[in-house]
């Protein structure tokens, strides 16, 4: 008789291939289960293999020394359960082919037997490899035209805008060294500028020719950070003063005119026992011509909070930070130290009684700021990006459910934006991101795939 085809092994191999799959495209590809080319594969595992699936993915999702240990176990009791599953499909098929006086035939010889079963088992792994393959190129329809929101791997931040707005630089993090790049907005191709350097950079910052960037290189070391300056295409990188430093330089930002920059100086600190700061270190605004002469104190207030952002021509900053209450931002004017500055208070709609705010900065035109806040959402807080009108501190929502989201960059004319969401694999904290830009008139977010990212 002609051999029939046996469920057990058509759906056993179905899941051990699907099982493969899922975690070939999660770690090819760099993309959470449930949230790229893994998903459907996942999805299916995780409601057929009920409740095996539930305690794999409870364990996974809680510890990390688990996860391998449990990741095999699942698949080998999933495929065991198909296996169980098909099994009994066989016996059911067996037991309608008695009933109805077939299958009563007996093999001619056991040559022809052998012959019959390999053909048979040649076809029960088509059918297998047919199925997940189908799967597979269902999983690469759905992504192709699906919801946008991928994340990719590695530790990209620190945007500004280039001349025209029609490029980014950013940096990306490699151990213990930076790589500047910049960024097509219209493609998401990136470039090096310069070399890497040996030190963790941040707050990159063009001069208003587009012929300069500064930016912070904090060292790896004891040293203090200190504000490097080079060409626009890497060339010329020197820090902005040759001696070494006793402070902490950070946050630059070139003057209207690019002759000056402004820059923050915390104060020498002191040591106490066990490792502790003897005192709070704090802060005030300088200023020095770009060849690091005519140094001066711009402000004397010793600001204990850590965020600061300059207006577009120089005159005005916000200062920010974390307190007990929430962040608190006073806006002041380098043009009148003497005034205590305004403090600004903006309503987050569903925020907390304590605003949480990041990544503030201010318009050109010195009116409004532009800031990321937490809210409630669906799956926990919600860090969209906001406009507040410092006139009224009406306030703008310009983005909806962005769900873990930092590092918002506004350009100078306040029509594009930049910002990152993050997500996680598992129960860990978010560490993978992606890039996206936002239209502020039509308040409209699209995912930038740049080039590169690791």
């Amino acid at each position: 008789m002609r051999k029939t085809l046996r469920a057990k092994y058509i759906a056993s191999e179905i899941h051990a291939l699907l099982f493969i799959s899922m975690w070939i495209f999660y770690s090819v590809f760099s993309q959470p289960l449930m949230d790229g080319l893994s998903a459907l594969p996942f999805l299916i595992l995780f409601v057929a293999d009920l409740p095996i699936s539930f305690v794999a993915f409870g364990v996974l999702f809680t510890s990390t020394k688990w996860s391998p240990v449990t990741a095999v176990l699942w698949g080998a009791l999933g495929t065991l359960w198909w296996y169980a599953i098909g099994y009994a499909i066989d016996a059911r098929i067996r037991n309608y082919r008695k009933k109805h006086g077939k299958g009563t035939e007996q093999v001619a010889s056991t040559t022809t037997g052998k012959i019959e079963f390999s053909a048979s088992r040649k076809k029960e792994l088509l059918i297998a490899a047919s199925a997940v393959a189908l799967v597979i190129v269902s999983s690469l329809a759905w992504q192709w035209n699906g919801r946008q929101g991928s994340f990719d791997k590695g530790k990209i931040g620190n945007f500004a805008f280039g001349p025209g707005e029609r490029t980014i630089v950013l940096v990306r993090s490699q151990g213990n060294s930076s790589q500047i790049e910049s960024v097509a907005l219209a493609s998401g191709t990136s470039a090096p500028v310069g070399m890497l350097i040996p030190c963790t950079a941040s707050s990159p910052t063009y001069s208003p020719d587009g012929k300069q960037i500064a930016f912070v290189c904090g060292s790896n070391s004891n040293e203090h950070s200190r504000n490097l300056i080079m060409d626009a295409d890497g060339s010329n990188l020197h820090p902005l003063f040759p001696s070494k430093l006793d402070h902490d330089d950070f946050a630059p930002d070139f003057t209207s005119n690019g002759n000056e920059i402004c820059f923050a100086r915390s104060s020498p600190y002191a040591m106490g026992t066990g490792g502790y700061l003897a005192t709070p270190t704090t802060w005030d605004v300088y200023s020095a011509t770009i060849d690091g002469t005519n140094e001066r104190p711009l402000t004397n207030r010793h600001f204990e909070l850590f965020g600061l952002a300059f207006s577009g021509n120089g005159r005005k900053l916000i200062v920010s930070g974390d307190t007990g209450t929430g962040t608190r931002l006073n806006l002041y004017s380098l043009d009148d130290p003497s005034h205590s500055g305004i403090v600004i208070q903006p309503v987050i709609p569903s925020g907390s009684r304590g605003p949480v705010i990041s990544n503030v900065s201010i318009s050109s035109d010195g009116r409004s700021i532009y800031f990321m806040a937490a809210s409630d959402g669906k799956k926990g807080f919600d860090y969209d990006v906001y406009r507040a009108d410092l006139s009224g501190n009406g306030v703008e929502k310009l983005t909806t459910a962005n769900g873990y989201a930092t590092d918002l960059c506004v350009c100078s004319d306040g029509k594009t934006a930049v910002f990152l969401r993050w997500t996680s694999r598992w129960g860990s904290l978010p560490n993978l991101s992606k890039l996206y830009t936002l239209d502020v008139a039509t308040k409209r977010v699209t995912a930038l795939n740049v080039t590169g990212t690791q």
